[in-house]
């Protein structure tokens, strides 16, 4: 019970010179956002996780 878990979060936004219509970035962000959280789906106890996070544009 003494094992800590490192998980990774990235925050996506719209780049504003992106090659795809701005529809189509709206659109991957709000599935990304929907997605599984790894907490959730492997079980881990969020009392022993550290979550570091970054920025990306799409």
């Amino acid at each position: 019970m003494t094992t800590s878990f490192f998980l990774g979060r990235w925050t996506i936004k719209p780049a504003p010179n992106s090659g795809m219509p701005l529809w189509q970035d709206r659109l991957f962000i709000t599935l990304s956002r929907q997605a599984a959280n790894e907490t959730d789906f492997f079980a881990i106890p969020s009392d022993r996780v550290v979550e570091f996070g970054a920025q990306v544009t799409v």
